[in-house]
């Protein structure tokens, strides 16, 4: 029996269809009958209960079509009505040959497509399905339905991810901001999030559930693997923000009542127990079975370490197992195995417990840990090196330093010693540097980091002559590295050594082509000094081409401009790049001269103030200064 629903579409598409068929065929009157016919036989069929009497009715409306057909009107329609009545009788074979004649009839027209494909997943014939669609994205692909079911086909039925992320890819790109197709948004994130999440690109999948929720806040499947990921990535906040939200929207849930009470567990706020104790629950299945689930183990994990049931230790530890970047799983282990007296043990699950939440980028949990670790146990070498590189994530580097002599007290290396040093450069203690770098090279005068760094030490100096001598030697001993060159051009130049300096640059230019800091540099350098304006172009456009982020690049596009004289075009790219949190001492110095060359003084002055406020420049100073005595002249 036809459900009704169907009945009223077919009527409503009926009526569309008869309407567009022969508005504009008033030659094919009897033509125009039989089509009328079929179409009033079918919508018959539909409201009979009888199936013996829908057969006959069907075949009525077929014989009609067919009579139609032979006017030889508008045969993309017929076919595709003939090819839809035998999909109603499950007639698959006919339903396919109609639909390929209304295509070779009107190539374009999309109904016959999408019949066809219709047809061919009754069959089950994916293969086939997904080639139709695919034919019809040839000739028209912008349409949004055609590459949504093409992106959710790949995915269902021929588990074909990278096709399918290529169809959702695709509807994204033709979708950005239409008003009306939230839903092609929506749903093409959703998809592109689940695809990255198998395929381990965690990031991505993020962000593309990030954007399906941001088109539908009320997409809990998004938000639920949101959730998931934000754990993993030990962005523990975020992930009991979107647990809390999917159960004000579902109810209840064990995994986000599981992923609550570890948040809470990991980060020392209270109230976990009773969320882990419906975090332990396992999740009914559709069949009424029940199946537990690592999240249920972990929550009963916790609840026994937090009751301290004796098997709790080889309980946890089958977890660590199964699951070791659980930290509130390491914590909990920590916690068990102090109190029986193994601080070794308790320290070393920390350690583990705080390498998972730097590897994240979590470095304050990482701080803490390391820090609980230290109080246990504080012969373990490694647990200096992780405070003193969270204190330096954090910019924190008197605190990096005093952690890493730690370190290098117990466990000396050259690596750690011409790190210390560069510390201590970064701080402008350059005293304190040297001896290190000394150091290093007294035991091995052949390591070519602690030449570039003792060249560093000399750059900021203002000692160009030892610079450039320890950039020579640190090339001469590692003449693969892009950065020795790039810093000795940057001496020259401060030497004023043009020629030096274009030497090296051209050199770097022959042994790094495809480097973008290498084709960057030189393209600026043939724009600033004029030297080759257009060869420099061609430079930086490589560089963007490479990096169309970043910011330096963009700067040097835009003082290509000021040298062609194009200067609201310089100024156009020079405000790009110091868009956002940019701050450059350089591009605040161009954007100053372009607003000087436009006329605009205020913009000038501000933008030079803001340059030295960065690092003085006697050069900067002086155009301040003649551009006020200007202005005090004119006074």
């Amino acid at each position: 029996m036809i459900p009704k629903s169907k009945k009223y579409i077919l009527i409503i598409a009926a009526i569309f269809i008869t309407t567009s068929l022969y508005a504009q065929n008033d030659n094919s009157k009897i033509g125009w009958a039989y089509y009328s016919l079929g179409l009033n036989y079918r919508n018959l069929a539909f409201e009979k209960t009888d199936a013996q009497e829908q057969i006959a009715l069907l075949n009525q409306a077929l014989s009609h079509f067919l009579k139609a057909a032979e006017d030889e009107e508008a045969l993309d329609v017929i076919y595709t009505q003939i090819a839809d009545t035998y999909l109603i009788v499950n007639n698959t074979e006919l339903a396919i040959s109609y639909a390929l004649k209304a295509i070779e009839y009107n190539m374009a027209y999309t109904e016959a497509y999408f019949k066809l494909y219709e047809a061919y997943m009754r069959r089950r014939d994916f293969k086939s399905a997904g080639e139709t669609l695919e034919n019809y994205r040839k000739i028209n692909p912008s349409d949004m339905l055609t590459l949504y079911t093409l992106g959710e086909h790949y995915y269902k039925y021929l588990s074909d991810t990278k096709a399918s992320r290529n169809a959702f890819e695709s509807l994204l790109s033709l979708n950005q901001n239409v008003v009306g197709n939230e839903a092609y948004r929506e749903f093409a994130n959703y998809y592109l999030g689940y695809i990255a999440y198998i395929e381990n690109r965690y990031p991505d999948s993020m962000k593309h559930f990030e954007n399906a929720l941001s088109v539908n806040p009320n997409n809990a499947r998004a938000r639920y693997m949101l959730m998931l990921l934000y754990y993993e990535a030990c962005r523990f906040s975020e992930a009991k923000t979107q647990a809390i939200m999917y159960l004000e929207s579902t109810g209840s849930d064990p995994i986000a009542s599981s992923v609550i009470g570890r948040v809470r567990y990991i980060e020392r706020m209270g109230g976990y127990v009773s969320h882990l104790r419906r975090g332990a629950q396992p999740r009914r299945q559709t069949d009424s079975t029940t199946q537990k689930s690592l999240e249920n183990f972990i929550s009963e994990g916790l609840l026994m370490a937090i009751n301290r049931e004796d098997e709790a230790l080889i309980f946890l530890t089958k977890l660590i197992e199964a699951k070791t970047n659980d930290i509130s799983v390491r914590i909990a282990l920590s916690n068990i195995l102090k109190e029986d007296g193994d601080k070794r043990g308790a320290c070393l699950e920390l350690v583990a417990g705080g390498m998972i939440a730097f590897d994240a980028g979590n470095f304050d949990l990482a701080g803490r840990l390391f820090r609980e670790a230290l109080v246990l146990d504080d012969t373990i070498p490694e647990i200096y090196y992780y405070l003193g590189a969270v204190a330096e994530e954090k910019d924190l580097i008197a605190t990096a330093l005093f952690y890493y002599k730690k370190l290098y007290s117990v466990k000396p290396s050259e690596d750690l010693a011409i790190h210390i040093g560069y510390l201590h450069i970064l701080r402008k203690q350059y005293n304190r540097a040297l001896p290190y770098f000394r150091l290093v090279l007294a035991d091995n005068p052949n390591n070519a980091r602690a030449h570039f760094m003792m060249g560093l030490l000399h750059y900021e100096q203002d000692k160009y002559k030892d610079a450039d001598k320890a950039f020579l030697k640190a090339i001469e001993l590692d003449s693969e590295n892009e950065i020795h060159y790039l810093y000795l051009a940057q001496v020259r130049e401060k030497a004023k050594n043009m020629e030096g300096m274009l030497e090296i640059l051209e050199l770097a230019y022959k042994l790094f082509p495809e480097s973008p800091d290498v084709n960057n540099f030189l393209g600026y350098i043939y724009v600033d000094y004029s030297i080759d304006l257009d060869k420099g172009y061609k430079l930086i456009q490589k560089a963007l081409s490479i990096d169309p982020a970043n910011h330096a690049y963009i700067d040097s596009l835009g003082w290509f401009y000021y040298r062609k004289g194009d200067y609201q075009k310089a100024l156009e790219k020079l405000l790009l790049a110091g868009s956002g949190s940019v701050k450059d001492p350089v591009i605040f110095d161009h954007l100053g001269d372009t607003y000087l060359k436009l006329g605009d003084k205020k913009q000038a002055l501000d933008n030079w103030k803001k340059s030295l406020e960065l690092e003085k420049n006697a050069e900067i100073q002086k155009k301040i200064d003649e551009v006020l005595l200007d202005k005090d002249d004119k006074k």
